[in-house]
């Protein structure tokens, strides 16, 4: 909330359709894994699971059905709507 205060903005009701920015925001997991991620050059992510201390357990589990809150979209795993790094540079440069 601070950080929002910082900036003037006014909120406008739009219906339906119109609102395509509700739209993108609420698949935005979907669209991370289409298109973030070879853009950001975290593709390789995905082959991290596996070998990850902490995920790779999960990771196989979750490649057959969801479970705990973590699911697989497009190769990545998500946990509740969150995307999971495993141990790796981009971990460490995304903290």
């Amino acid at each position: 909330m601070e950080f929002l205060e910082q900036f003037p903005f006014v909120i406008k009701y739009k219906k339906g359709k119109t609102n395509i920015v509700v739209d993108a925001l609420s698949r935005r997991h979907t669209l991370f894994a289409k298109l973030g991620a070879q853009i950001l050059g975290f593709d390789n992510i995905s082959k991290l699971y596996s070998r990850d201390p902490e995920f790779s357990t999960i990771y196989e589990e979750c490649l057959h059905k969801p479970k705990g809150g973590y699911h697989v979209n497009e190769g990545y795993l998500f946990k509740e709507g969150h995307i999971c790094i495993p141990q790796s540079s981009h971990r460490k440069l995304l903290i």
